[in-house]
């Protein structure tokens, strides 16, 4: 079992869920372009999966193995995240949760999208 760090987590997973309806758009491959190219092939996500559902954007990536005590890039293709007019003056919630096959339990938590006026 990994232990205050000191194994690399294996078979991991990130996940992290926005809430839908909010004014937050994550386009999925199909959605996205090459410079708003309508002839340019779609942007490739690699490991990267978006579930779009009534309630919730689900994003999530998987990996072999993370690394312990080291900074890791959370996703290998730039995650893209679409601000609507709907989404300003809101604190908007986005929870986390990175499971790995040699933890007790996932590690999880919450960040905020805060969407300003400007």
């Amino acid at each position: 079992m990994a232990l205050d760090g000191e194994c690399d987590i294996e078979c991991a997973s990130l996940v992290l869920h926005v809430p839908a309806n909010v004014g937050i758009v994550v386009p999925t491959m199909q959605e996205m372009d090459n410079d708003n190219d309508p002839d340019a092939p779609p942007i490739a996500l690699g490991n990267l999966n978006v579930d779009v559902a009534r309630d919730v954007i689900r994003i999530s990536e998987n990996y072999d193995r993370l690394r312990t005590r080291q900074r890791t890039v959370a996703f290998r293709q730039p995650l893209r995240i679409v601000v609507e007019a709907a989404a300003v003056g809101q604190k908007i919630p986005v929870h986390y949760r990175l499971h790995g096959r040699n933890l007790r339990y996932p590690i999880s938590g919450k960040l905020y999208i805060i969407c300003s006026a400007r």
